[in-house]
Protein backbone atom coordinates (compact mmCIF):
# COMPACT_ATOMS: atom_id res chain seq x y z
CA UNK A 1 0.00 0.00 0.00
CA UNK A 2 1.07 3.47 -1.07
CA UNK A 3 -0.31 4.95 2.63
CA UNK A 4 0.41 3.86 5.85
CA UNK A 5 -3.48 4.74 7.00
CA UNK A 6 -6.70 4.31 5.65
CA UNK A 7 -7.59 6.04 2.44
CA UNK A 8 -11.05 6.35 0.99
CA UNK A 9 -12.05 6.72 -2.93
CA UNK A 10 -14.04 8.56 -4.90
CA UNK A 11 -14.63 8.47 -8.73
CA UNK A 12 -15.41 11.88 -10.59
CA UNK A 13 -17.61 10.87 -13.12
CA UNK A 14 -16.20 12.24 -16.67
CA UNK A 15 -12.77 13.23 -15.53
CA UNK A 16 -10.34 11.39 -17.97
CA UNK A 17 -6.40 11.77 -18.22
CA UNK A 18 -7.13 13.36 -21.13
CA UNK A 19 -9.77 15.96 -19.90
CA UNK A 20 -7.10 17.14 -16.50
CA UNK A 21 -4.60 17.52 -19.07
CA UNK A 22 -6.98 19.90 -20.99
CA UNK A 23 -7.79 21.29 -17.61
CA UNK A 24 -11.76 20.61 -18.91
CA UNK A 25 -14.16 21.97 -16.04
CA UNK A 26 -17.72 21.12 -17.73
CA UNK A 27 -20.99 20.82 -15.72
CA UNK A 28 -20.32 16.93 -15.59
CA UNK A 29 -17.28 16.88 -13.83
CA UNK A 30 -18.22 19.91 -12.16
CA UNK A 31 -21.25 17.94 -10.72
CA UNK A 32 -19.13 15.14 -10.07
CA UNK A 33 -16.52 16.93 -7.80
CA UNK A 34 -19.76 18.34 -6.05
CA UNK A 35 -20.79 14.66 -5.37
CA UNK A 36 -17.36 13.78 -4.60
CA UNK A 37 -16.41 16.16 -2.06
CA UNK A 38 -19.59 15.93 -0.13
CA UNK A 39 -19.44 11.92 0.32
CA UNK A 40 -15.45 11.91 1.44
CA UNK A 41 -15.93 15.29 3.87
CA UNK A 42 -19.22 12.89 4.85
CA UNK A 43 -16.59 9.70 5.71
CA UNK A 44 -14.57 12.46 7.99
CA UNK A 45 -11.34 12.30 5.43
CA UNK A 46 -8.68 15.19 6.77
CA UNK A 47 -8.09 16.29 3.47
CA UNK A 48 -9.01 15.53 -0.30
CA UNK A 49 -6.17 14.50 -2.75
CA UNK A 50 -6.04 13.50 -6.13
CA UNK A 51 -4.83 10.77 -8.14
CA UNK A 52 -3.21 12.63 -11.07
CA UNK A 53 -0.88 15.81 -10.55
CA UNK A 54 -2.53 17.61 -13.51
CA UNK A 55 -5.23 17.82 -11.45
CA UNK A 56 -3.78 20.86 -10.47
CA UNK A 57 -5.75 22.72 -12.40
CA UNK A 58 -9.10 22.26 -10.62
CA UNK A 59 -7.44 23.06 -6.96
CA UNK A 60 -9.01 26.33 -6.63
CA UNK A 61 -12.68 25.15 -8.03
CA UNK A 62 -12.48 22.21 -5.42
CA UNK A 63 -10.89 23.90 -2.65
CA UNK A 64 -14.38 26.73 -2.66
CA UNK A 65 -16.17 23.31 -2.39
CA UNK A 66 -14.36 21.92 0.67
CA UNK A 67 -14.50 22.18 4.49
CA UNK A 68 -10.96 20.23 4.95
CA UNK A 69 -7.83 20.65 3.14
CA UNK A 70 -7.84 20.23 -0.50
CA UNK A 71 -4.25 18.91 -2.33
CA UNK A 72 -5.12 17.80 -5.49
CA UNK A 73 -1.80 17.46 -6.83
CA UNK A 74 1.49 17.29 -5.58
CA UNK A 75 2.73 20.59 -7.56
CA UNK A 76 0.48 22.41 -4.12
CA UNK A 77 4.17 21.59 -2.47
CA UNK A 78 5.97 24.17 -4.42
CA UNK A 79 5.26 27.66 -2.74
CA UNK A 80 7.31 25.67 0.29
CA UNK A 81 9.81 23.64 -1.95
CA UNK A 82 11.04 27.31 -2.94
CA UNK A 83 10.84 29.04 0.46
CA UNK A 84 13.03 26.36 2.31
CA UNK A 85 15.72 27.20 -0.60
CA UNK A 86 17.66 30.43 -1.58
CA UNK A 87 15.95 32.47 -4.46
CA UNK A 88 18.24 31.12 -7.24
CA UNK A 89 18.15 27.69 -6.26
CA UNK A 90 16.12 25.18 -8.93
CA UNK A 91 14.37 22.35 -8.74
CA UNK A 92 13.21 19.53 -11.56
CA UNK A 93 9.59 18.90 -12.21
CA UNK A 94 9.10 15.22 -13.75
CA UNK A 95 5.74 15.04 -15.79
CA UNK A 96 4.31 12.46 -17.14
CA UNK A 97 3.50 14.59 -20.29
CA UNK A 98 5.50 17.92 -20.97
CA UNK A 99 4.01 19.00 -23.93
CA UNK A 100 0.82 19.24 -21.74
CA UNK A 101 2.38 20.48 -18.37
CA UNK A 102 1.45 24.41 -18.21
CA UNK A 103 4.35 25.25 -16.04
CA UNK A 104 3.41 29.04 -14.95
CA UNK A 105 -0.43 27.85 -14.74
CA UNK A 106 -0.25 24.96 -12.58
CA UNK A 107 2.69 26.48 -10.46
CA UNK A 108 0.75 29.17 -9.47
CA UNK A 109 -2.69 27.65 -9.01
CA UNK A 110 -2.04 27.22 -5.33
CA UNK A 111 -2.38 31.25 -5.03
CA UNK A 112 1.43 31.88 -3.72
CA UNK A 113 3.61 32.96 -5.98
CA UNK A 114 6.59 30.76 -7.31
CA UNK A 115 8.98 31.85 -9.83
CA UNK A 116 8.42 29.50 -13.00
CA UNK A 117 12.36 29.97 -14.30
CA UNK A 118 13.45 28.25 -11.09
CA UNK A 119 11.31 24.94 -12.37
CA UNK A 120 13.11 22.53 -15.08
CA UNK A 121 10.55 20.63 -17.23
CA UNK A 122 11.10 17.05 -17.98
CA UNK A 123 8.74 14.72 -19.43
CA UNK A 124 8.80 11.30 -19.17
CA UNK A 125 6.02 10.79 -22.52
CA UNK A 126 9.15 9.51 -24.36
CA UNK A 127 10.72 7.55 -21.89
CA UNK A 128 10.09 3.73 -23.13
CA UNK A 129 7.68 1.76 -21.36
CA UNK A 130 6.50 5.14 -19.86
CA UNK A 131 3.66 5.31 -22.63
CA UNK A 132 1.59 2.59 -20.28
CA UNK A 133 0.55 6.28 -18.36
CA UNK A 134 -1.74 7.57 -21.27
CA UNK A 135 -2.50 4.03 -21.74
CA UNK A 136 -4.04 3.20 -19.14
CA UNK A 137 -1.85 0.33 -18.78
CA UNK A 138 0.21 -1.14 -15.73
CA UNK A 139 3.62 0.77 -16.04
CA UNK A 140 6.58 -1.53 -16.39
CA UNK A 141 8.84 -0.75 -13.64
CA UNK A 142 11.88 -2.97 -14.43
CA UNK A 143 11.49 -1.10 -17.90
CA UNK A 144 10.98 2.71 -17.16
CA UNK A 145 13.36 3.27 -13.63
CA UNK A 146 17.00 2.88 -15.73
CA UNK A 147 15.98 5.61 -18.08
CA UNK A 148 14.42 7.50 -15.06
CA UNK A 149 17.48 7.19 -12.91
CA UNK A 150 19.94 8.21 -15.96
CA UNK A 151 17.56 11.55 -16.60
CA UNK A 152 17.79 12.42 -12.98
CA UNK A 153 21.21 12.27 -13.25
CA UNK A 154 21.92 13.88 -16.08
CA UNK A 155 20.22 16.80 -14.86
CA UNK A 156 21.99 17.41 -12.10
CA UNK A 157 25.41 17.54 -13.90
CA UNK A 158 23.90 19.91 -15.98
CA UNK A 159 22.08 22.10 -13.54
CA UNK A 160 24.82 23.00 -10.73
CA UNK A 161 22.29 25.00 -8.74
CA UNK A 162 19.44 21.80 -8.88
CA UNK A 163 18.56 21.34 -5.22
CA UNK A 164 15.49 18.55 -5.58
CA UNK A 165 12.86 17.05 -7.34
CA UNK A 166 9.12 17.52 -8.18
CA UNK A 167 7.44 14.44 -9.01
CA UNK A 168 4.26 15.54 -10.42
CA UNK A 169 2.51 12.14 -11.84
CA UNK A 170 1.21 9.70 -9.10
CA UNK A 171 2.82 6.91 -11.13
CA UNK A 172 6.22 8.19 -10.36
CA UNK A 173 6.82 7.67 -6.35
CA UNK A 174 7.70 4.12 -6.87
CA UNK A 175 10.64 5.54 -8.20
CA UNK A 176 11.57 8.13 -5.46
CA UNK A 177 13.91 6.23 -3.54
CA UNK A 178 15.60 5.33 -6.22
CA UNK A 179 16.02 9.17 -7.60
CA UNK A 180 17.44 9.78 -3.89
CA UNK A 181 19.98 6.92 -3.60
CA UNK A 182 21.01 8.07 -7.22
CA UNK A 183 21.37 11.79 -6.26
CA UNK A 184 21.59 12.35 -3.33
CA UNK A 185 19.00 15.42 -3.64
CA UNK A 186 15.46 15.61 -1.86
CA UNK A 187 12.37 14.15 -4.07
CA UNK A 188 9.02 15.16 -3.22
CA UNK A 189 5.75 13.52 -4.65
CA UNK A 190 2.06 12.47 -3.76
CA UNK A 191 3.33 10.67 -1.18
CA UNK A 192 4.84 13.31 0.73
CA UNK A 193 2.17 15.75 0.15
CA UNK A 194 -0.53 13.66 1.69
CA UNK A 195 1.73 12.04 4.56
CA UNK A 196 2.62 16.20 5.46
CA UNK A 197 -1.22 16.55 5.80
CA UNK A 198 -2.13 13.44 7.33
CA UNK A 199 0.21 13.91 10.00
CA UNK A 200 -0.90 17.29 10.73
CA UNK A 201 -4.60 16.81 10.93
CA UNK A 202 -4.57 13.45 13.11
CA UNK A 203 -3.96 12.74 16.60
CA UNK A 204 -3.40 9.25 18.01
CA UNK A 205 -3.57 10.26 22.21
CA UNK A 206 -2.53 7.29 23.11
CA UNK A 207 0.84 7.14 21.42
CA UNK A 208 1.41 10.96 23.01
CA UNK A 209 0.94 9.01 25.59
CA UNK A 210 2.92 6.22 25.38
CA UNK A 211 5.63 8.62 24.29
CA UNK A 212 5.79 10.93 27.47
CA UNK A 213 5.60 7.40 29.49
CA UNK A 214 8.99 6.77 27.70
CA UNK A 215 10.58 10.04 27.57
CA UNK A 216 10.05 10.10 31.61
CA UNK A 217 10.86 6.79 32.07
CA UNK A 218 7.54 5.49 33.52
Amino acid sequence: ASYGYQVVFFTVEGLTFEKAQAATLDDKIKAGFERGVAALEEQGVAAITGDCGFMMSYQTYVRALAKVPVILSSIVQAPLIAASHKPDAEFAILTANSSTFKTELLLTQSGVKVQPKNWILVGLQDVPGFEAVALGQLVPAEKVQPSIEAMCKDLQAKHPKLKGFLLECTELPHYADAIRAKTGLPVWDAITMVDYFQNACSADPQLTQKALEAALGA
